[in-house]
């Protein structure tokens, strides 16, 4: 059996719903035993990105919810797993989009965008590398760079739902109104989750492009 694919395959299902992240608790816990032993046996690169990215699943998903310091050893643990898979291969990219998520959450956002450009440099096509990059971009107050990052992912995923929808937040961030408003509209035409919040943002945006173009 393959155990990096059984982790992520097991990640993938305990991300998608709360429900089951509640009742796979122990058995998430198992799986990642399992790629953890399997990482130092071999040592597989695979497993150790794979376990980075169920670690930093479970540090968003119970952002919230738990403990501080359990909060703390799941972001330490998918930094070490992360830097333990590029030390077996220099070029995973799921461990350098992991370094780049610990960093984005940490605040250190010239930091996150290294990460995320070393991402793209691998996979230069990859939707959640243009997403990712712009957000740190965005978030460190490169509003201008964001939008051009956004922009870049667009060209190559142009029905994408994150990047239309994140470039749509950047927009109404700016209060370019009619900008939002079509990118949200974009973002509700490929998208096949958040659609009432989505309506409900473009809205926004149409009224208040409405009511700039009547007071102007």
């Amino acid at each position: 059996e393959d155990v990096a694919e059984a982790a992520a395959a097991a990640a993938e299902a305990v991300a998608a719903n709360p429900n089951a992240r509640a009742r796979s608790c122990l058995k998430q816990e198992e799986v990642e035993a399992r790629v953890e032993a399997q990482a130092d046996i071999l040592p597989d690169a695979r497993a150790w990105a794979a376990l980075a990215a169920m670690r930093m699943r479970r540090w968003e998903a119970g952002a919230s919810d738990i403990p501080r310091t359990t909060r703390q050893e799941l972001r330490d643990d998918c930094l070490k797993a992360s830097a333990k898979a590029l030390s077996v291969e220099e070029g995973n990219v799921v461990a350098w989009m992991q370094l780049g998520l610990c960093a984005l959450h940490d605040g250190l956002y010239a930091k996150a965008q290294g990460y995320f450009l070393q991402v793209l440099s691998e996979q230069p096509k990859l939707v959640s590398g243009w997403c990712n990059l712009g957000m740190a971009l965005q978030l460190g107050g490169q509003g201008d760079e964001a939008s051009k990052a956004y922009l870049r992912g667009l060209k190559l995923h142009p029905h994408s739902y994150q990047l239309n929808n994140n470039l749509a937040n950047l927009h109404r961030q700016h209060k370019e109104w009619a900008k939002a408003e079509e990118c949200y509209f974009k973002a509700y035409t490929n998208a096949n989750t958040n659609i009432i919040m989505i309506i409900m943002q473009a809205e926004e945006c149409y009224f208040k492009a409405y009511t700039n173009a009547n007071t102007n």
